[in-house]
């Protein structure tokens, strides 16, 4: 596998989780 690829590989799954998060708590905020 390419360097490139791994480290998009690791950038993604470190974004994802913060990704998920912003967006239930902006959920949460909208709902109240």
């Amino acid at each position: 596998m390419a360097p490139a690829q791994t480290m998009a590989n690791q950038l993604r799954q470190r974004l994802l989780p913060v990704l998920h998060s912003a967006l239930s708590q902006d959920q949460a905020v909208k709902s109240k």
